[in-house]
């Protein structure tokens, strides 16, 4: 029987496996994960006398296999030592240089500030494998001032807590069996790939509402039409473009669409509305039998006329 390292009374109470030799055993194959790399071995027993001795004994009577680092191979980040009892085990040490350790404190990706990054290895080892470095400095609550390395882009995740990731440059062109998704913004993207792709290049995560697109749209949505996408030359685009003009208050102005479409028009025949000479105003032949309107200055010059005409005549000739 295959048994862990024996406890301070020098017997085994955690069994490993049953029905090995001695060698077996103790080239240390059948070791746990937990760092222990020394084994005990024991002859095989019956289940009554195992409940015996693992009950009432204290442990089964075994013998250690190795008493030195002779031979052990430990994992990444772990280094074999000899405790004072002769129990060699696994504990975890990463190699750290003084450089490392002078680099100051990094972030985590677990949200925690750690004093240099030797101390976020440790913790790796010891509790979490899949504990990296997000960035170097303290953690902060937003993206500002945040130096992500390995050309990786901050942005905001779920919780608005600052990520270093890596943006998508490419996404697969889009085709009549893509699938849109529906993001929490109310916008419809091509795929999964484009609204990340979207997400990161905004700076702040978007969440998927459905695998589909947007049933209700709001001001800024525009539905996707996948079949006519799948004409497109240039599929691959991240967000939805948006074909209205707005103006410096967002609010929506009809009249630029118009004074833009006929300035397209123009310039799309060659002409220039500067340079177009003014076309006089036909005249209005007026009906006998209608009044015609005087202007206010047209009347008064008439009436100085005709008060000069007067006194022309009312003045004698003294020659």
């Amino acid at each position: 029987m295959c048994w862990s390292a024996p406890n301070g009374n020098g017997r085994c109470t955690d069994l490993l496996k049953t029905g090995v030799t001695e060698d077996e055993c103790c080239n240390g194959a059948d070791s746990t994960n937990s760092g222990i790399t020394s084994t005990a071995y024991s002859q095989d027993l019956d289940s009554g006398k195992l409940f015996y001795y693992r009950a009432l004994r204290g442990g089964v009577p075994c013998s250690q296999c190795k008493s030195t680092c002779e031979g052990i191979t430990c994992g990444t980040g772990k280094t074999c030592v000899v405790k004072a009892e002769g129990q060699p085990v696994c504990i975890c040490a990463p190699k750290c240089s003084r450089r490392k350790r002078k680099l100051g404190p990094v972030c985590g990706s677990d949200g925690q500030t750690y004093r240099h990054i030797c101390r976020l290895l440790k913790r790796k080892c010891r509790k979490d494998p899949t504990l990296t470095v997000e960035y170097y400095g303290n953690c902060k609550e937003t993206c500002d001032r945040v130096g992500c390395v390995q050309s990786k882009t901050c942005i905001l995740d779920d919780n608005a807590r600052p990520r270093c990731v890596r943006c998508q440059q490419y996404c697969p062109p889009v085709t009549p069996n893509s699938r849109p998704v529906c993001g929490a913004n109310r916008v419809t993207y091509y795929s999964y790939c484009h609204l990340r792709r979207a997400a990161c290049l905004a700076g702040r995560a978007i969440q998927v509402m459905n695998r589909r697109q947007c049933q209700h749209k709001s001001s800024n949505d525009e539905e996707i039409d996948t079949k006519s996408l799948a004409k497109s030359k240039t599929p691959n685009i991240a967000a939805l473009e948006h074909r209205t003009s707005y103006d410096i208050n967002l609010q929506f102005k009809p009249s630029l669409i118009q004074q833009n479409s006929n300035t397209i028009r123009d310039d799309f025949n060659g002409k220039d509305k500067s340079s177009e000479p003014t076309v006089p105003s036909a005249e209005v032949k007026s009906d006998p039998t209608t009044p015609t309107l005087i202007s206010r200055a047209d009347k008064s010059k008439d009436q100085k006329s005709d008060e000069k005409d007067i006194s022309s005549k009312s003045t004698p000739n003294m020659t």
